[in-house]
């Protein structure tokens, strides 16, 4: 039985379909992330090379179903209504989950919401035929810094106010292309790039 279920979880990938943010912007927000850490006591912090806005979340998918996310992919298209290159920038600091310890840190984004909506709706689309059902919850893109808040005292909002630098000309960039990971949490950085998908005009 030990030996089947070893097998059963080579057998599938991980995946995840998001907006990839540029090598040098991943580096040099890192320094901020270093910055904000102390006052913020998180007890996973992501790797800076993961950092990415999440589009949909695939799940544990068998290998031999890549190929078909690959090809729908392949043909995606200019989503309804959309006029450019899509400007996307980093701003602010939030949370998620209980209000005194909180599950999750994020940066939020600011960019054109009507358009960014658009392109993940797109995404949806192209996945449902391939039997991806999309979430329930309302879409609310963000980057995931850190998770499991660890302060010995209750989690204060206020403490959120060290990311009020966290907002610079130099962390925009142009998302032109969606693309397709795999996560190994075993390895850090613990998300690799299988395939890259210029949006179509």
């Amino acid at each position: 039985m030990e030996k089947d279920s070893v097998s059963e979880d080579v057998q599938q990938e991980r995946l995840f379909i998001a907006l990839a943010l540029p090598e040098s912007l991943k580096q040099a927000f890192s320094v901020q992330m270093n910055l904000i850490r102390d006052a913020l006591p998180f007890k996973r912090w992501v790797h800076p090379m993961d950092l990415h806005v999440t589009l949909q979340f695939l799940g544990d998918v068998p290998k031999d179903r890549i190929a078909g996310i690959d090809a729908a992919l392949q043909d995606f298209s200019t989503p309804s209504g959309w006029s450019s290159e899509l400007k996307v920038g980093i701003s602010g600091l939030g949370v998620f989950g209980r209000r005194e310890r909180p599950s999750v840190l994020w940066a939020g984004i600011e960019t054109d919401m009507r358009q960014l909506e658009r392109l993940q709706r797109k995404v949806v689309e192209a996945m449902k035929p391939l039997g991806f059902e999309p979430e329930q919850r309302p879409y609310k893109p963000h980057l995931t810094l850190a998770r499991n808040y660890a302060g010995a005292l209750p989690f204060e909002q206020a403490a959120l106010r060290v990311g009020e630098n966290v907002s610079s000309a130099e962390w925009n960039w142009e998302a032109g292309a969606i693309t397709l990971y795999k996560s190994n949490t075993r390895a850090k950085p613990s998300y690799e790039a299988i395939g890259v998908y210029a949006i179509k005009k």
